[in-house]
């Protein structure tokens, strides 16, 4: 896995014409994330793998919802030049239930206050000597 690593932009997320809302929801649920984390002692968080898989369910089944769109567009960037029923292009990596159902899971999320589906872990910093004992244990 990636633990500590989060990514912001289109991809496995909403795709809305104003670019800042969706960067600053973002932000807002990193930031939360990073701060539950950080209260509960915890130095490490990293979704789990079943948390993962039903992300990625979930985006294969929504993204399902503007395949009819994507056929039907012009060929362009956005629609992999006409073949959008590959899995690929701009909107293949979506959330097409659209900006406003996304940010609401989010906020969701956030409100559950578990941090569902992510498993924190708690390093412990190792304990200083002072100089005479690390002399006195050297060879």
């Amino acid at each position: 896995g990636f633990p500590n690593s989060f990514h912001m932009g289109f991809t496995q997320g909403a795709v809305t014409v104003n670019v800042p809302q969706t960067l600053n929801e973002q932000a807002v649920h990193i930031s939360h994330i990073l701060a539950t984390t950080r209260d509960r002692g915890a130095t490490v968080v990293e979704v789990t793998p079943e948390a993962e898989q039903e992300w990625v369910d979930e985006m294969i089944d929504k993204a399902r919802m503007g395949e009819r769109f994507r056929a039907e567009c012009t060929p362009g960037y956005y629609n992999n030049e006409g073949r959008a029923g590959n899995g690929n292009g701009f909107f293949a990596a979506n959330y097409g239930a659209g900006p406003v159902r996304f940010f609401q899971i989010l906020q969701d999320w956030r409100d559950d206050g578990s941090l569902p589906g992510c498993q924190l872990r708690f390093t412990t910093t190792p304990t200083t000597t002072s100089s005479d004992e690390s002399k006195a244990s050297m060879p």
